[in-house]
Parts: structure tokens; sequence; C-alpha cells
């Protein structure tokens, strides 16, 4: 079995052959629009359960600390669409960079930035989905940083953006709407400081994993007991053992399996930002030992 037909090197695109989505981004917008949609349905008895309200929290309804997140404030259906655009594709943006296991690391210290700050905020009636598609805004620009991009303001105007230039905007945008509707703003500044938090460690080369304890213990490669024979062609350089070139598919493969395919899995998992220099050197190696495809 060569590289390319590993199963994370040959991943469906969005929808897959099930037709049901894969990323976090694509299923967090279609819970978001089934729950929209019961919402509506159910003359919005479901938002009455579901939508943050101070005195119901302080009264043990626990659950809306979380539930507003797939809700909006506003429910007319043409901001819910463009708001389910803008975070569809600034969603995937982030999760390509990020991947998966931080963008939903992303996405929990945003909820929990909301919740702890509407813990001491007397408003009912209100959902966090507009604030999550700010924090998503406020993540694009920090991760763009002074590089420039173009934005269709209202969907017809192009405009020349920087990254730094969107996080002002942004940030901006809901400082106005603090003093306008300050119980709606605090939440969404709340979210906004999370997101900022978790950026700014993973820029500085540190994870923050809120689900950590969810993940398995990997279990050792070789079993055997016995320790490996030193292996005579190996080469020293700078400190880094290098092999040299396997002889034949089948030391191709062997090689493969144990050094490149964990590199692989740990790309689809958590991005090419995770990899380290050395991991990196390796893949480069594996290109070349392996020719033109």
């Amino acid at each position: 079995m060569g590289i390319h037909d590993r199963k994370y090197m040959n991943k469906p695109p969005i929808g897959g052959a099930s037709g049901l989505p894969k990323t976090i981004t694509a299923r967090f917008v279609l819970i978001c629009a089934v729950l929209f949609l019961a919402d509506k349905l159910s003359n919005g008895q479901l938002g009455q359960f579901a939508l943050y309200d101070f005195k119901a929290v302080r009264s043990f309804e626990i659950w809306r600390l979380i539930t507003p997140a797939f809700f909006h404030t506003q429910s007319q259906i043409i901001w819910v669409l463009i708001s389910f655009y803008i975070f569809y594709s600034l969603g995937n943006f982030l999760e390509s960079n990020l991947g998966s296991n931080r963008f939903l690391n992303l996405l929990s210290f945003s909820i929990l930035g909301h919740s702890l700050i509407a813990l001491f905020v007397p408003v009912s009636g209100m959902g966090y989905f507009d604030g999550i598609v700010s924090s998503t805004f406020l993540a694009y620009g920090l991760i763009l940083g002074p590089q420039k991009f173009k934005l269709m303001l209202f969907f017809v105007l192009p405009l020349t953006l920087s990254g730094h230039m969107l996080v002002g905007f942004t940030v901006g945008l809901i400082v106005l709407q603090c003093f306008s509707v300050w119980q709606m703003g605090l939440p969404m500044l709340g979210g906004c400081a999370a997101v900022y938090i978790f950026i700014s460690q993973y820029q500085m080369g540190k994870s923050i994993n809120l689900f950590k304890f969810l993940e398995k213990k990997s279990k050792p490669r070789n079993t055997d007991a016995k320790a490996r024979p030193f292996q005579p062609n190996t080469v020293q350089r700078n400190f880094q053992i290098v092999d040299d070139e396997p002889e034949g598919s089948d030391d191709l493969d062997a090689y493969i399996q144990e050094k490149v395919d964990p590199i692989l899995e740990k790309i689809a998992k958590s991005g090419m930002s995770s990899l380290t220099k050395e991991e990196k050197q390796i893949l480069e190696n594996a290109k070349k030992k392996m020719g033109p495809k």
C-alpha cells in the first residue's frame, strides 16, 4: 500500500459519499439551520427553552449557557442566511489552517466567553450565534495579521483590508453596540476576548485543548519487549538521525508506514501548522524517496 492509498490522503469532499457534512464548520451550520427551522415551526417555543435568560440561569437552567450558541438573537431570515454564509466561509478558512480540533476549541472558547459575561448581565432571549460570527471575524483578522484581502461590503462594494484592520473594525462595531444595546454587546466582547486569548496562545506555539481528557492515549507501535538492534545504515547529521534510502518497494512501504503515516494522521487532525521542523523534514525526505508520482 503506497502513500496515496492511505485513507487520510483520499478524504471525500464536504458532504462525502453519504452527503453528510464532514467538517466542524459544516456540522455547526447544519445544526443551527435545523434548530432555526424547528424554532420557526414551533412558533418560538424552542427558542424560549434554549435562548439565554438571566433569571432562568439563576434558577439552575444551566443548559442555557451553551444552547444559545446555536440560536440567533434576531430572527429575520435574511440576516440568518447571511450570517450562515459568512460563518461557513470564515469557518472553513479557520478550520483548514488551525485543524478541526483547534477550531472546535476556538468555538468553545467563544461560547465560554459569551457565557461568562452573560452571567452578570440581566438579559433574556439572547442567542450567541451573532457573537460567534464576530469572533470568527476577529480570529480571521488575527491570523492574517498584516496580510491584505478583499472584502465585498454588502456583497457589492469591494474593499481591500488587512487582517489588523478587520480586527479593529470588528471590535469597533461591538463597542458601538455596547453603547446602544449594552446587554447584547458585552457578552459579544467576552466571546471576542476569549478568542483573542486562544489565537494569541496559538501564535506563540501554545495549544489550548479543552477536550484533552477525551483523547485516547496512543499505544506504542513496537510491542516487542526486546530493544531494537543498532541500525548500521543510519548516519548522524547535525545531531539528527537520517535513514539511508530504503531499498526496494517493501522497504519504502515500511518506511512510509513507520515514519510518514503518523505525521499525515497528525495533519488530518490538527493541520499543517501543528508540524514540527523535524516532521516537515521527514515529509520532504519521503517525497524525494518516492520520486514523481
